[in-house]
This record gives C-alpha cells, sequence and structure tokens, in this order.
C-alpha cells in the first residue's frame, strides 16, 4: 500500500513537472512538496485538462480593446503558465482578466501608485504579530495584493517561508510572483464564491474591493470594471450574456 501511494504521489509530481501548468508555482518552492499551493495545484489538474485556451491575440486584444497599450509577450507566458491552475473556465479566465487590468491600469502599475512615495502607513497599519515594522504592505502586484495578512498568507502558501512579509516589494517587482500572488489571491478569496463559478462577475468584485466599490461611493469603477469583461468576453469568443450581478445589484 506504502509503495503505491509512493509511486501516484510521484506519478502527480512528474506530470506537474514536465506539464508546463503549475510549472511556476513549483519553481517558486520546490521543496516544499507539501505546501497548501502545491496541492491547491495538485487538486485542479483537472482543470489542466480542459480544452480551453487563451491565444496571445486574445490576450493582447483584451487590453487594446479597452484602451490600453499592448502587454508584452513575458506577461501573457507567465499569464498562460498559471491561468489553468486556478481558473476553472475560459469565461472565469476572462472575469480575472478584466479584474487584473483594472487593478494594474492595463497591467501597467503594479505598485499602489498613491503609496509608492509615502508607503499609505495611515491606510494599512501593521497587525500586531504579523507585519514588520518598517516594511509597508500598500497594493502590489497585478490584483493589488494588501494588507500584512494577506502578504504572510500567501508567502507562506507559495514560498512557506515569510519572504513576502520581509520584501513586500518582490509582489511588484519580481514578475512571477506579481502574476503568482493573483492567481492565489483569485483562488483562496474569489474562486471560492459559487455566484464566481455561476458567472456573476459583480461577486468577483465584491470580493476584491466591495467595500469600496459594492457599497461605498464609487459603484462608478466597478461598472467600469464590468465594462472591461464585456469586451474581453467578447474577445475570447464567448457568445453568452455578462452577468453583471453580484456587487451594487
Amino acid at each position: 500500500m506504502h509503495y503505491l501511494i509512493l509511486a501516484l504521489l510521484f506519478s502527480s509530481f512528474s506530470y506537474l513537472k514536465t506539464s508546463g501548468n503549475c510549472l511556476s508555482s513549483l519553481s517558486l518552492n520546490p521543496t516544499s512538496f507539501y505546501s497548501p499551493f502545491f496541492f491547491s495545484c495538485h487538486q485542479n489538474l483537472k482543470n489542466s485538462l480542459t480544452n480551453f485556451e487563451i491565444s496571445f491575440d486574445e490576450f493582447r486584444d483584451s487590453l487594446l480593446v479597452n484602451h490600453f497599450p499592448a502587454p508584452s509577450f513575458d506577461q501573457y507566458t507567465n499569464f498562460t503558465s498559471l491561468v489553468n491552475t486556478a481558473i476553472s473556465s475560459k469565461r472565469e479566465a476572462a472575469m480575472f482578466l478584466a479584474q487584473i487590468i483594472h487593478e494594474s491600469i492595463g497591467l501597467r502599475f503594479k505598485k499602489e501608485i498613491a503609496c509608492v512615495e509615502t508607503g499609505c502607513p495611515g491606510s494599512y497599519h501593521i497587525t500586531p504579530g504579523i507585519g514588520i515594522p518598517g516594511r509597508f504592505y500598500y497594493g502590489r502586484g497585478y490584483i493589488q495584493l494588501t494588507w500584512d495578512f494577506n502578504y504572510e498568507a500567501a508567502s507562506f502558501d507559495l514560498f512557506n517561508d515569510n519572504r513576502l512579509l520581509v520584501n513586500p516589494d518582490l509582489v511588484a517587482e519580481n514578475e512571477e510572483i506579481s502574476w503568482s500572488t493573483a492567481f492565489w489571491f483569485w483562488e483562496r478569496h474569489v474562486a471560492t464564491d459559487p455566484n464566481v463559478k455561476l458567472g456573476k462577475f459583480g461577486a468577483s468584485t465584491n470580493h476584491i474591493n466591495g467595500f469600496l466599490e459594492c457599497r461605498g461611493e464609487n459603484l462608478d469603477r466597478a461598472r467600469k470594471r464590468f465594462e472591461f469583461y464585456k469586451k474581453i468576453l467578447k474577445i475570447f469568443g464567448l457568445d453568452e450574456t455578462p452577468d453583471e450581478s453580484g456587487c451594487y445589484n
């Protein structure tokens, strides 16, 4: 029985190393076989076996149609290396891409603009026992990861250590980590909502910035996200009516 279990584990690990899917997560933490992110990746192998693909033209046009500059091919390859490990359908991929395009202003800014100079210490306070004094945990990466507890959780899931707490700028300055943390946040905090899987775009906005945009004074920002999504859905060739619900309605 033990030999069978070991054989299955070795087979799964070998598949992950050679398939290209989950490769980025393993390269981030190759020795942490038991990390939560590895098991999430392993459990999502069924997603990597689905048939949806996103071409570079579709990825590029998703930005162009929303009046942003064309992305780099490196951005595309980082996106496609992880999309099948955390996303279950092409529609969900369109939702994810719309959200990160909004968060990063067209995949161009990986640091919260208002916080670059000051660190915004008054906006993102240090949580006792988690954050490190002198570090600033404002929005970084393609999904604008914020708060020390999110940096901690992402760091331990992806690396099995606290490197993102020690050096939060890694989330913005390392391209692979910028993408990995975006997919991590989506998988942990957005895709867990059944309404997201049902295609209710507003539900994804609610989990990303609901306090300010779904119940606050910034409903126009939430609607802008949805406008991005509608255009991307068409670019992806999905013949369905986009569902706005889950945020302000």
